[in-house]
């Protein structure tokens, strides 16, 4: 499909410098976080919405974590999942190369840990990223 970024994709991670022995669930940690968030701000696309109604809704009623319901969307994070806000916010912020959500997400959970793949997907560290998030949104959408 023209026109798709993918943002990342958890099992890009997998392979490289993956911490060997780690289960493969912490690589969704980063991404779902972010995604979660995007999904608690009503910034996702209407059609994906539909699509994966039953996933959102378990996450927004916090039967499953942030983590577990990017796994259960694959994955990935793709330009076609968010809104026009989601994307634009997405598309400056997330972005590995020129964004600061890593930069973020190292200070606040990965002090004292071997990498940040080892942080713990807990209703704690989302809350914490969760609120940073909402600051460089807000920072982001005031100088729009």
């Amino acid at each position: 499909m023209p026109g798709v970024t993918v943002y990342d994709k958890a099992k890009w991670h997998f392979g490289g410098d993956y911490p060997p022995g780690l289960d493969n669930t912490y690589a969704y940690t980063h991404g779902g976080y972010f995604f979660g968030w995007i999904v608690d701000h009503d910034l996702v696309d209407p059609e994906f919405l539909e699509d994966f109604s039953d996933e959102i809704d378990r996450f927004r009623a916090r039967d499953i974590s942030a983590r577990e319901l990017f796994i259960a969307t694959d994955g990935a994070l793709v330009s076609d999942m968010l809104n026009e806000t989601g994307n634009a916010f997405a598309s400056a912020y997330f972005d590995f190369t020129n964004g600061q959500y890593l930069t973020d997400y190292d200070e606040l959970l990965c002090g004292g840990l071997e990498t940040m793949y080892h942080v713990e997907d807990t209703a704690e560290n989302y809350a914490i990223m969760s609120a940073r998030i909402s600051k460089r949104f807000n920072e982001w959408d005031a100088s729009e």
